[in-house]
C-alpha cells in the first residue's frame, strides 16, 4: 500500500509499506567470476598473485557471464571508444551535408548469391541477416538523397566462423 501526503508548503516523498515479501529465486552465494579477477590483465597475473588466491578468468567463463564481464574497465573502455569514434564520424559527415540512413538488418531472401548467409527464424518464417546495405544505399541515392552514410555492424561468414565488424559505409553520387 502506498501512502502519499501532499502539504501546501512542502511535498513529502511517497512512502511504501511492505505487507508481504516473497523470494522467487535466491541469488547464488558467490558469483561465477569476481570483477577484480576479470579486470586483471592475464600478463599481470604473477605466481604470487595466484598464491594469494587471484585466479585467471578463462574466455568461456567470460562469455557465459557476459553481463559481469562487461563491467570491467577494459570492456567499458572499448564501448566508450567505439561510441566516440562513431560520434566523430557522424559529426563530421553531418557537417558535410550527408544524411544518415538505417537500412534493414533482416531480409526475407538471401541477397548474396552463393555466399554463406545466416538464416534465422522470425515469427515462424525464415529470414536472413543482411550482409550488405549497398542496395538500400543506392535506392536512397535514386530517391535524391545525394550523400548518405550508415554506421553499422555487419555479420560476415568466413570458414564457418562469424566475424562481427564495424563498418562506416559512405555512398556518394557518381
Amino acid at each position: 500500500m502506498v501512502h502519499h501526503h501532499a502539504y501546501l508548503s512542502r511535498r513529502v516523498a511517497p512512502r511504501l509499506q511492505v505487507k508481504r515479501l516473497f523470494v522467487v529465486s535466491r541469488a547464488m552465494g558467490e558469483l561465477p567470476l569476481q570483477l577484480e579477477d576479470a579486470s586483471r590483465n592475464d600478463d599481470d597475473l604473477s605466481a604470487a598473485d595466484a598464491a594469494a588466491g587471484a585466479v585467471r578468468v578463462n574466455q568461456d567463463v567470460r562469455l557465459n557471464n557476459r553481463v559481469i564481464d562487461l563491467r570491467t574497465p577494459a570492456n567499458q573502455g572499448i564501448f566508450r571508444m567505439q561510441h566516440g569514434v562513431c560520434q566523430l564520424f557522424r559529426q563530421f559527415l553531418l557537417s558535410q551535408g550527408f544524411t544518415e540512413i538505417h537500412t534493414p538488418k533482416l531480409v526475407g531472401t538471401a541477397s548474396e548469391g552463393g555466399a554463406d548467409v545466416f538464416a534465422v527464424e522470425y515469427f515462424g518464417r525464415k529470414a536472413y541477416l543482411a550482409q550488405s546495405p549497398q542496395l538500400y544505399k543506392q535506392m536512397a541515392l535514386m530517391a535524391d538523397l545525394e550523400r548518405v552514410f550508415e554506421v553499422l555492424t555487419t555479420l560476415i561468414s568466413h570458414y564457418l566462423t562469424a566475424l562481427l565488424s564495424y563498418c562506416l559505409t559512405i555512398l556518394l553520387p557518381c
